[in-house]
């Protein structure tokens, strides 16, 4: 077998498949800022928050309710009269929220037959369980960038942020506004912002190891198709004596200065960091400025 031959068609395969996400992402991203475009119409204005009940009759949604439903978040089930959302009651109201928009966006991918754009996602794995599993994950992921733009849409987002100005402090005041969480608001703020940011999520690594802190994910700078490329920490896991788990213990902002690593592109920033939560859900948000943007 020509091994040439063989690794052409296996990259010609990979970029049909980037491609191909990509141009799912772009189509499902455009008909959810239709979706926002046509309620700020029918409701005169654009303040937030969004309410998702406003976009239930533009996505055929009979009606949204409640359920115990154990660990899952939320349900989507079609009926005759029309898409019926099931969220979990035991939930907080800001995760329902984010749960009914999510199952919104499974109605925009099953609306838009968007199955058809990704054949195969990762064909580094040999396994069919593998490809499926990756085929799974993407879709979430298209739904999540749906739950995304109709609960903060990037316009009206950007608007606030740049009112509020690009810092950790601003991500409180953003998520009350908008009525999301603070992990959502950082994610978010490290999409659209204007300025290269890295959003990272801290949570207490005592798991692996006494009085640490982990990363849990980082994302940015800017959007992309993927939810793997990111830059993050190149020191995943602090420990007490360091300016983050300072912030874990203390009411302020703590400034720090880290290295953050995508592949072999390292980038040097500043980072602010800032508890949010209480007692044993406590975490820390750190937004990253690189001191290098071009590098």
């Amino acid at each position: 077998m020509d091994n040439t031959s063989t690794n052409h068609d296996s990259n010609n395969q990979n970029l049909e498949s980037i491609l191909d996400s990509n141009q799912a992402y772009l189509l499902i991203l455009e008909r959810a800022k239709e979706l926002v475009k046509r309620v700020i119409e029918i409701r005169g204005h654009k303040t937030p928050p969004f309410v998702l009940e406003e976009y239930a009759g533009l996505t055929h949604i009979s009606r949204i309710s409640e359920a115990d439903l154990g660990k899952t978040s939320g349900l989507l089930l079609k009926m005759r009269s029309g898409y019926l959302i099931k969220v979990n009651q035991n939930h907080h109201a800001v995760r329902k929220r984010f749960s009914i928009a999510h199952e919104i966006g499974h109605i925009l991918f099953n609306e838009l037959k968007l199955e058809r754009y990704i054949p195969s996602i990762e064909y580094r794995n040999s396994n069919l369980q593998g490809e499926t599993k990756n085929r799974l994950k993407f879709r979430e992921h298209l739904c999540d960038v749906v739950a995304t733009e109709l609960l903060m849409p990037e316009i009206i987002f950007g608007e606030y942020l740049n009112n509020f100005g690009l810092s950790v402090s601003s991500v409180g005041r953003l998520a009350q506004i908008f009525g999301v969480s603070i992990p959502s608001t950082a994610l978010r703020i490290a999409e659209i912002s204007q300025h290269p940011c890295i959003a990272v999520l801290w949570k207490d690594g005592s798991k692996y190891k006494p009085k640490t802190l982990r990363v849990d994910w980082s994302i940015g700078p800017g959007k992309t198709t993927s939810v793997l490329s990111s830059f993050s920490p190149i020191t995943k896991q602090v420990d007490a004596t360091s300016s983050i788990y300072k912030a874990y213990l203390d009411d302020g902002i703590i400034i720090s200065h880290q290295s953050f690593k995508k592949g072999n592109i390292i980038k040097n920033c500043r980072v602010e960091s800032q508890r949010f939560g209480y007692n044993e859900n406590k975490y820390v948000i750190s937004l990253a400025f690189p001191t290098n943007p071009s590098a």
